[in-house]
């Protein structure tokens, strides 16, 4: 979902960096479409941080991956 999420949020650049967005949880259930409100510019603050996720409370991220 990441991906998904990181193509939305380049799609819709254009609009205000406060404007609501509805990004997918990227949590590890893969059946999981909720919806993660987010503005732009909190999407984008909080992507900086590589160990963030969107995530709907409750929700749990996916694990690293071993290494």
């Amino acid at each position: 979902m990441r991906e998904v999420n990181d193509l939305m949020r380049a799609g819709l650049r254009r609009r205000g960096d406060s404007e609501l967005i509805a990004f997918f949880c990227e949590c590890r259930n893969a059946s999981c479409y909720q919806a993660v409100w987010l503005t732009g510019s909190a999407y984008d603050e909080a992507r900086s941080n590589p160990g963030w996720a969107a995530l709907v409370p409750g929700h749990e991220a996916e694990p690293p991956p071993a290494g």
